[in-house]
């Protein structure tokens, strides 16, 4: 006969080895769970398949993109190298950066010299701009810019449209009267810049209207993800997009307020060649997504937006960069009445 302390005992044993299956099952359980979302929702990736069946590119497949994953390539015999090259849901985009090169070498008198390698990128015309652009700053964003922006160009012509052609036969790509990149017919285009380094974003097939205005427009910004330039959540957003910060998995508090900022700048650059307006950070809400979408609200005080017919942004994280490409189109009817 066991005494009432041999019982005791036994049914502790039990009791200790039922809660460890019990511990064993529940983590068992949650972590294939987790493992079976993952697996099935392809975290990161981007449906664009249509994309794929018109261009042989690496699509625009993940909001990730570490240096491994990029391969640099230098530009001719600059000193600058393409960083990224990605086809988006808005264009194809490449990015441009400059390597080790101060002020100096992009004087006005090194400009001038022809054995510079800025004479075999860039087309004549733009050469003349950026020697003539007093401030270096100003000139180095208008060079990198450019070079950014010709080349995302070049790779969005047709084949046979591209081959055989010149820097003196190509479109020189200077800016209009409100400082936005002046773009051949039929084609986009928007430039951001940080530093030594650019971004071009292109978008073939470009439609107008009877007065011969563009029926949609572009924008892409590129923003530090780590900028440390004090708390700007409460001049860029509005009450609800703050209250919703946080919903994204990937990116802490801060660096999600960048990439909303980001996304925004790049939104404006879309409206502006549609509308000429100023618009302000709280008549536009966005709110980024993990698979490097976004939902966007406008509320316009002009109600310019009811004329925009389709509104659509991406985000991606490039190194130590956000990227943030928008595309908006315009109804038939807008369509009609817009000019730029």
């Amino acid at each position: 006969m066991e005494s009432k302390t041999q019982m005791v005992a036994r049914r502790k044993r039990s009791l200790s080895s039922s809660h460890n299956f019990v511990r064993v099952y529940w983590v068992v359980f949650f972590a294939m769970t987790i493992l079976g979302r993952l697996r099935s929702s392809g975290v990161g990736s981007y449906p664009l398949s249509t994309i794929r069946k018109r261009v042989n590119v690496q699509p625009y497949s993940r909001r990730y993109i570490t240096s491994q994953d990029v391969e640099s390539t230098k530009i001719g015999s600059s000193n600058c190298k393409k960083i990224f090259d990605l086809v988006t849901p808005e264009g194809r985009c490449i990015g441009v950066q400059l390597q080790g090169e101060t002020d100096g070498p992009l004087s006005h008198l090194s400009l001038s010299d022809q054995s510079h390698w800025i004479h075999e990128c860039l087309h004549p015309g733009e050469v003349d701009y950026a020697i003539n652009v007093a401030s270096s700053t100003a000139r180095l964003s208008f060079v990198l810019g450019r070079l950014a922006l010709r080349n995302a160009l070049e790779q969005s012509l047709p084949q046979s449209y591209s081959t055989g052609l010149s820097l003196d036969d190509a479109y020189v790509l200077l800016k209009d009267e409100y400082g936005r990149p002046c773009m051949p017919i039929g084609f986009l285009g928007s430039i951001s810049h940080k530093d030594k380094t650019a971004a071009g974003l292109v978008c073939s097939g470009a439609t107008y209207n009877k007065e011969g205005s563009p029926s949609s427009a572009i924008g892409v910004d590129l923003e530090y993800c780590n900028n440390k330039k004090g708390k700007i959540a409460r001049r860029i957003l509005t009450a609800n997009e703050i209250s919703s910060l946080g919903k994204l998995t990937c990116l802490d508090r801060d660096e999600e307020v960048l990439l909303r900022f980001s996304l925004k700048e790049a939104l404006y650059k879309a409206m502006h060649p549609l509308i000429c307006q100023y618009v302000g950070f709280q008549e536009a809400e966005v709110q980024p997504k993990d698979d490097g979408s976004a939902e966007i609200t406008l509320d316009l005080k002009s109600g310019a937006h009811e004329s925009f017919g389709h509104v659509h942004a991406h985000w991606c994280r490039i190194g130590e960069f956000f990227l943030t490409t928008a595309k908006i189109e315009l109804t038939g009817e807008s369509s009609e009445q817009c000019r730029i």
